[in-house]
């Protein structure tokens, strides 16, 4: 339902029936809420080891707690998102003309397989970019980004975002951002935040960093001034560490493994891979125990027609 605006220059637009999918309502229940960890958890899509379906289940390590399960998308290239309309959805809509466009009420932004959700939005009409200032979810393939303010650029799929919790779904990457931009090509650049793959509400350990880097395709990311953290205390200092941000078979340090005991202190191992050839490979560990002293782990595994082989 449309009408003037009150200075003649556009159309004020008011909503009729539900709410858009995936847009979150005011409303008032008599159901117990879920606790703000459990919340926090389903908001950045992590789902407990008890309530995954079975499919997805039969994949999950046994050390697993968990998993991220994103919605379903539509598999598009590029080129084929580019090619595709905006699509707007609130409650109340209000339009100047060639300049902007003020949506309220449960805001979902679209392009392809490309959202943004928020309560509130601007649309800036010229610059092709919706501004949100009270908080937003941005979702495509792989990646969640729920943030306190951001931009958006729906023609190239640039955005800016601060305050921000993000998901790299693949990889099962959990960081944070006081400022995270994504360019048009999809490289992510995170000013002054951390990461982890402990699940959510799990901070037993995470890096932090005044950067991070990670190129979209790419196989390793990049933090400069990197510490690592257990519990919060810092145990270990870097200008510049590689870590992996995907699943394939590459060289390189894989993320620690760090723990803390009454028997032995702080622990922390940090694994060096070796990808030495198809059917053979080897991971070094140098090791620190705070009570015992040093140590240094190493593994070889081959496959070959006659069985596998492992030494340790």
């Amino acid at each position: 339902m449309c009408s003037p605006s009150p200075d003649h220059t556009g159309w004020q637009c008011a909503g009729v029936g539900p709410a858009p999918a995936g847009a979150t309502q005011n409303t008032q229940t008599k159901s117990a809420a879920p606790s703000p960890s459990r919340e926090a958890a389903r908001t950045l899509d992590w789902v407990p080891r008890a309530e995954l379906p079975a499919d997805r289940l039969s994949l999950l390590p046994e050390y697993c707690d968990g998993a991220y399960v994103e919605p379903p998308f539509a598999a598009l290239s590029k080129g084929e998102l580019e090619k595709l309309p905006m699509q707007v959805q609130a409650q109340q809509l209000q339009y100047w003309l060639q300049d902007r466009a003020e949506l309220t009420g449960s805001v979902q932004v679209t392009r392809g397989n490309q959202s943004l959700i928020a309560s509130n939005a601007t649309y800036h009409e010229p610059q092709q970019a919706v501004t949100v200032s009270d908080g937003l979810t941005l979702r495509e393939p792989g990646m969640l980004i729920v943030g306190q303010t951001g931009e958006f650029h729906i023609d190239t799929g640039a955005a800016s975002v601060t305050n921000s919790q993000f998901v790299l779904q693949p990889s099962a990457l959990r960081g944070t951002a006081n400022v995270l931009n994504r360019n048009d090509v999809g490289d992510l650049h995170v000013a002054h935040g951390s990461f982890t793959r402990c699940e959510p509400g799990n901070e037993e350990w995470k890096v932090t960093s005044s950067t991070v880097q990670i190129d979209d395709g790419a196989k390793f990311g990049t933090a400069r001034n990197a510490v690592l953290r257990v519990h919060n205390v810092p145990v270990f200092y870097t200008p510049y560490l590689r870590f992996p941000v995907t699943d394939e078979r590459m060289s390189g340090w894989l993320f620690p493994d760090v723990g803390i005991g009454q028997n032995n202190g702080t622990d922390i191992a940090v694994p060096y891979y070796l990808n030495l050839a198809p059917n053979y490979d080897a991971t070094l560990t140098p090791r620190y125990i705070s009570d015992r002293g040093t140590d240094l782990g190493a593994e070889i595994r081959e496959i070959s027609k006659y069985g596998k082989l492992e030494l340790g």
